[in-house]
């Protein structure tokens, strides 16, 4: 394999191809892809059903959704693209629900001055 780092203590995405490897850098794009759209879709599902099904505020519902998805859709992706480590899985996560707050604490104070409405 002409392949710049060893297979045992480098995940293939890392690596550093010569053109010999173009079938393996084809391979590892195409698991990374799927991953990344079986992430999405999982987590699309279950903010679908969050903000289907509940009744919650819509500052709740983004709190929640974020709560529910963004662990799940994390440990999907990372899982399948084959990165999996804790620590990528927590920053990660830490990364997102950080975000999820801000956008949450803007709707809650858009809801309170009035500005966002529920449509029921």
């Amino acid at each position: 394999m002409s392949s710049r780092c060893s297979r045992s203590t480098s995940t293939p995405a890392f690596c550093l191809a010569d053109k010999g490897d173009s079938l393996d850098s084809q391979s590892t794009q195409l698991q990374i892809a799927i991953a990344s759209a079986a992430a999405f879709a999982i987590a699309e599902l279950v903010d679908w059903i969050l903000f289907t099904f509940t009744r919650y505020r819509l500052s709740t519902r983004v709190l929640l959704s974020s709560l529910l998805a963004a662990p799940l859709d994390t440990t999907i992706f990372l899982y399948g693209a084959g990165f999996l480590t804790f620590p990528n899985w927590l920053m990660s996560v830490i990364g997102k629900l950080s975000g999820a707050v801000v956008v949450s604490l803007a709707v809650r104070r858009g809801e309170r001055e009035g500005n966002i409405h529920e449509n029921e």
